[in-house]
């Protein structure tokens, strides 16, 4: 378990737009690789739409949660294929 306010970086290992979550996977300090769940609703987004695409990277706030690790306060950092960024840059120029 990371400790309480410790941002994590990782990559989304999938997610489903229509269901709402997916994982992340990341490195946690102790050099572990672990997969947080992470629900649509702890997505930050200026935008309608809060979803993620395989492969993008993204910080979190790791948390405990009934049914184990928990991804929060998900923020993107950069995406990784050139259709998402033509469609990121379009949303940016509104």
């Amino acid at each position: 378990m990371e400790p309480a306010g410790k941002r994590l970086v990782g990559v989304v290992k999938w997610f489903d737009e229509k269901k709402g979550y997916g994982y992340i996977t990341a490195i946690t300090q102790d050099e572990k690789k672990v997969d947080y769940f992470a629900h649509w609703k702890n997505i930050i987004s200026t935008h309608k739409f809060k979803k993620l695409k395989e492969g993008w990277t993204v910080s979190f706030e790791p948390a405990d949660s009934e049914k184990g690790q928990l991804a929060t306060d998900i923020r993107l950092i950069s995406i990784n294929d050139d259709y998402q960024v033509t469609v990121m840059k379009k949303f940016f120029s509104e």
